[in-house]
């Protein structure tokens, strides 16, 4: 339990100031505020359902301050579940809780805060119940064992026999039956286990007649009886035997009984004298009457007992035998009287007691060092009651055989025994091997009389190759044994062995060489078509390195696999092997039997056939849904994937073909059938196989799962309990305010019109289990308690500032526990709006960031409704301010560079920086996010790099001879790309061809406008003058084309108007001068031809004044 106390001092004091500023230029400040304050806080955890408290106090306040608290259990901070008027509320369960204290005096208040957790250190009961089954009367005994919570009390609430409410644990003195019982812990919540006494099914008498050799006298004799239990039972004492025996011929029947008070509970002799009829028949009749009252009767037990004498002959030496007198039935002393015997025998010789009295069951003539003469014998015996039996027997000689024993030796020495030569009867005194095979020995005779053993008078001969052997031998009687000898070679040993394995259609396999031999290599060379790796495979690394004379192999498809091994001996054989594939059982069948706490679980698992697997276990295990694992019902110890199912994790079954009864768990279950079969070798010998084969759950625990109000408001409160158990449930208060205070509301889950406090709600289901759940009623939420949403957060992927949001994926945080089918939950665009239930917005709505109210309207009450509101914001489209276009010279690179600021970076190129370098043209892009409002928004964006290089220039074409509307037309060779053109270097213009130019001298300039280079060449715009005056005045004197210098091949020819030829000069010469042949021309029109350097022509005409 959780009593620690929490100290705050952390807020901050609320104050109030009034500056009053007066004309002399002064102020002063007139201040007040409250003491800043300490609240304590006391939590007491949740031991018992809803038993959860907080305690709290102030200190440090102003005296004329009141103080407030408000209580919000966490998260929601909004809407306080109580505004507690004393110092402590209860009812709390486990949770965290804020306490926010306010201190108010007048317009001032300050507060502290507090945030205390109440812990769930509730332990749920839970017990299994053992006892012992009902072997009479009413004996069985249940046991209740704990092993979760604290039981305090005990009762048995239905059954054969009902007990009332108890201290104890133990319960004696039951019936045979199904017992309901009922544990109630320290919390008051009762729960309830079906558990089943069985009764005995009785006793059985087994008899052996193991009667005394010797009679008590001529007319009585002793016989021995057993008494047994049934399997799984016990023996009930005292017990009673009546024997009744009838004699031979008539006459009254004897009666004799014999009681026994206590003795061995699983079997018991009696041992009785009864008369004896020699050689009679006659009979008797047992009547047992145990301590439980059950009787049995054993009827016409048969006796025919006489005096029995049986005439032996154990052996003597060298072949003799003696002579042994066995009696049964008799009454000593006796005498022996022979008939007949063969010549030579003395009875008194072989035995000085003859011919009597004796005594003894066995009397002997002769002994092992002195046997009796061959022959026919017939005696007479005869017992002091005057019985006699006359017997024969007739003792022949019998050649001796030597017997031998071999033992071959192990592995690969198997070609080599160890051989023991006996000759029943007599003892062997020396012994020679005559001849033998060459392995054994080179030279030959051997003498081997060492070696016999001079008490048992065998001959061990050790090491000896297979081969046959003439071996001499002589025993002390004189006989002589010329006895031939063969040992064999057995070979060396090897077997193949299978199993199932753990897939369907899938088997497993050993082979074994012979002890002592290790397999050397192995390769299988044939196998069925599924198992897929290329034959032959060597598959000898499945040799165990443990036990090197196993080979094992699993996960084999179904078929015939043959193998060729190779083991340590040298020798090569090959063996097949029929591999037989699981087949999982699907004939069995699992009945669950249900109880009130408990169930039966009616198993019957069926294995047969060639190719499923012997039956190995079954184990039962529970699902744990707060680990998520199964495991142990009653432990909770986890069972981990690939673990081995054992007591420790699992609950075994035992009865694989009956009823496993009073398993006392709820859950879900499965069983798990465990087996065993071969592993690979290079891993182990064997392994075992898990499947799950059945499972199923089995429910009927009590709980109680909620507690509402169900009324919107008010002083006092309808609450309504939702449980569930086995129907019909029972609901009940049995206090409030920890005063007694009972009310019954039979079936009906809701109580009416409620005061504010704390009550015991109290479930019994129809098993009887009861549960318990104190709660503040008056902390209880409205109706209507509407959770408060998050806001929703898009992105603007059309990056128009709007997004299409999913108001209806915020109903299910809105609704919270409650259901959906009670409330309608509506959103809209203004809190007046959702108070007055106008203008619904859709469930898919495009709008840009704003506000959105919610209203949540309890159904069947028009006024029963609650507001809140959440944001939606459009989160903006990542936007890069940069060129998307780039240029990339002949052999360099360049760097293309985002802005910077976004989350992350990734290029096509695989790099995740804001630039990159890059030196092949194409196309790049770019996914850029940036994370805002906690949600992350991406875009991307495509960058061109085109691949440029300087210009080439192939030609420039001109028009020209005019004065002002003369062109230059530029031609580019090589590859195509952006250029811009220019005259000045300066001004650039993206055509190619220049217009109105005037004639003269130009620099042609063409950039590429990625920066990779300007090409230039000059150019010159021909003209002529319109008319020239050759007067000698030193102006206009001579005509020639203006700028004709540049082209220093251009020709010029000047005609008459008549065509006639006149003169013609190059671009060097300063032009005509108006005569022709020294004379003076007279002023007219004159033309002309030129021919340029590139060979184009032009022709003009121009005017001469003088």
């Amino acid at each position: 339990m959780n009593n620690t106390t929490h100290t705050n001092a952390r807020s901050t004091p609320a104050w109030c100031c009034l500056a009053v500023v007066f004309l002399l230029l002064f102020s002063i400040d007139v201040c007040a505020q409250l003491p800043n304050f300490t609240l304590s806080i006391t939590a007491t955890d949740e031991t018992c359902p809803g038993n959860g408290s907080i305690s709290f106090s102030v200190s440090g306040t102003d005296p004329a301050a009141t103080v407030t608290y408000q209580v919000f259990q966490l998260p929601n901070t909004t809407t306080p579940i109580a505004f507690p008027t004393g110092n402590t509320i209860n009812g709390l369960v486990a949770g965290d809780y804020q306490i926010v204290a306010t201190q108010t005096l007048g317009a001032l208040s300050n507060s502290q805060t507090w945030t205390e957790t109440i812990t769930d250190e509730t332990i749920p009961l839970l017990y299994t119940i053992g006892g012992t089954n009902v072997s009479c009367g009413n004996n069985g005994t249940m046991t209740i064992e704990a092993f979760s919570g604290t039981p305090v009390s005990y009762e048995i609430i239905a059954g054969p026999m009902i007990r009332p409410l108890q201290t104890s644990p133990v319960f004696t003195g039951l019936a045979a039956g199904a017992y309901q019982v009922r544990v109630f812990d320290d919390c008051g919540q009762g729960w309830v286990i079906t558990h089943t006494l069985f009764e005995s099914t009785g006793n059985f008498l087994s008899w052996a007649e193991t009667d005394d050799a010797v009679l008590v006298d001529c007319n009585q004799m002793t016989i021995t009886n057993t008494l047994s239990p049934a399997i799984d039972e016990t023996l009930s004492y005292p017990i009673t035997i009546t024997y009744t025996i009838f004699p031979p011929g008539g006459g009254s029947p004897i009666v004799q009984t014999t009681t026994l008070t206590s003795g061995s509970v699983s079997e018991q002799e009696f041992v009785t004298v009864i008369p004896y009829y020699s050689d009679l028949v006659y009979n008797y009749t047992v009547d047992v009457v145990d301590g439980c009252g059950n009787a049995y009767v054993f009827e016409n037990i048969l006796i025919n007992k006489r005096l029995l004498v049986e005439m032996r002959s154990p052996p003597a030496e060298c072949g003799e035998y003696m002579l042994t007198f066995a009696l049964q039935h008799y009454m000593p002393p006796f005498t022996i009287t022979f008939l007949q015997s063969p010549p030579g025998f003395d009875p008194v010789a072989y035995n000085p007691g003859h011919p009597g009295p004796f005594y003894d069951e066995l009397i002997n003539y002769g002994n092992s060092n002195n046997g009796v003469p061959y022959g026919l014998y017939e005696a007479t015996i005869t017992d002091s009651c005057g019985h006699s039996v006359t017997v024969q027997a007739d003792l022949q000689y019998r050649d001796p055989e030597p017997q031998p024993t071999p033992e071959p030796h192990e592995g690969c020495d198997s070609n080599i025994s160890d051989i023991m030569i006996k000759v029943s009867g007599y003892i062997l005194n020396s012994a020679v091997i005559m001849s033998g095979p060459s392995a054994y020995s080179t030279s030959y005779p051997i003498d081997v009389g060492h070696l016999i053993d001079p008490s048992a008078g065998h001959l061990e001969i050790p090491n000896m190759n297979a081969g046959t052997y003439l071996i001499v031998m002589t025993d002390t009687c004189g006989n002589t044994y010329n006895y031939e000898l063969i040992v064999v070679d057995p070979g060396s040993a090897m077997s193949w062995h299978r199993l199932p394995g753990c897939e369907p259609g899938h088997g497993t396999m050993q082979i074994r060489a012979g002890s002592g031999i290790s397999l050397h290599t192995v390769r299988m060379i044939a196998a069925p078509s599924a198992y897929t790796v290329p034959l032959p495979h060597d598959v000898s690394y499945n040799i165990s390195p443990l036990f090197p004379g196993i080979f094992s192999m699993a996960s084999l498809p179904d078929g015939d696999y043959t193998f060729e091994i190779v083991d340590s001996c040298g020798y090569t054989r090959q063996m097949t092997v029929p591999v037989l594939g699981y087949e999982p059982v699907t004939d069995d069948t699992y009945t669950v039997i249900p109880h009130c706490g408990s169930f039966d679980l009616d198993v019957h698992f069926l294995a047969s056939g060639p190719n499923s697997v012997t039956i190995a276990s079954l184990w039962l295990q529970r699902y744990d849904p707060l680990t998520n694992t199964w495991g142990n019902p009653q432990t909770g110890v986890p069972y981990n994937p690939g673990d081995t199912p054992n007591d420790m994790n699992s609950y075994r079954l035992f009865q694989l073909n009956a009823i496993n009864y009073n398993i006392a768990y709820l859950g879900d279950f499965r069983i798990l059938h465990r087996f065993q079969v071969y592993e690979n070798g290079s891993v182990d010998l064997y392994k075992l196989c898990v499947e799950e084969i059945f499972s199923f759950t089995v429910s009927n625990e009590i709980d109680i799962t909620n507690i509402q109000k169900s009324t919107c408001d008010g002083i006092n409160s309808n609450v309504t309990i939702t449980a569930h158990g086995v129907p019909p449930l029972t609901y009940q208060i049995t206090s409030k305010d920890s005063q007694p205070f009972f009310v019954n509301n039979g079936a009906s889950n809701t109580f009416f019109n409620l005061q504010p406090a704390v009550y015991n709600f109290q479930v019994v289901d129809a098993c009887g289990n009861i549960t318990n759940e104190l709660t503040d009623v008056a902390l209880l939420p409205s109706l209507v308690f509407i959770n408060q949403p998050d806001d929703l957060v898009l992105c603007d992927d059309d990056n128009n500032s709007q997004a299409t949001f999913d108001l209806a994926s915020q109903t299910d945080v809105v609704l919270g526990s409650a259901s959906a089918a009670d409330f309608t939950v509506t959103y809209h665009l203004s809190a007046q709006e959702a108070a007055t239930n106008s203008n619904p917005l859709p469930a898919s709505y495009t709008t840009g960031s704003r506000q959105i109210f919610v209203r949540m309207q309890y159904n069947t009450v028009a006024t029963c409704y609650d507001t809140t509101s959440f944001d939606v914001i459009v989160n903006d489209y990542p936007e890069l301010d940069m060129a998307l276009s780039y240029g990339l010279c002949l052999g360099e690179s360049t760097t293309i560079t985002a802005d910077a600021g976004f989350d992350s970076y990734l290029w096509s190129t695989g790099e995740t920086t804001p630039s990159i370098v890059v030196d092949e043209a194409g196309t790049y892009t770019l996914d850029i996010t940036q994370t805002t409002n906690g949600v992350t928004c991406s875009a991307q964006y495509t960058v061109t790099v085109v691949g440029s290089q300087p210009p080439a220039i192939k030609t420039i074409e001109t028009t020209d001879w005019t004065n002002d509307q003369n062109t230059i037309s530029v031609v580019l060779g090589g590859p195509t790309g952006d250029y811009s053109y220019s005259l000045d270097g300066i001004n650039y213009q993206s055509g190619s061809v220049f217009y109105g130019l005037a004639p003269g001298l130009y620099t042609v300039y063409v950039k590429d406008n990625n920066g990779c280079g300007i090409t230039t060449q000059e150019v010159h715009l021909l003209a002529y003058p319109k008319f020239f005056t050759p007067n000698n005045d030193g102006y206009n004197d001579f005509w020639q084309v203006y700028f004709a210098a540049t082209e220093p091949h251009l020709k010029v020819y000047i005609f008459d108007r008549y065509g006639k030829l006149l003169t013609g000069f190059g671009s060097d010469s300063r032009g005509w001068d108006g005569r022709y042949n020294g004379q003076e021309m007279p002023s007219t029109d004159y033309w002309f031809l030129v021919v340029r350097e590139n060979g184009k022509e032009h022709r003009g005409h121009f005017a001469m004044k003088r």
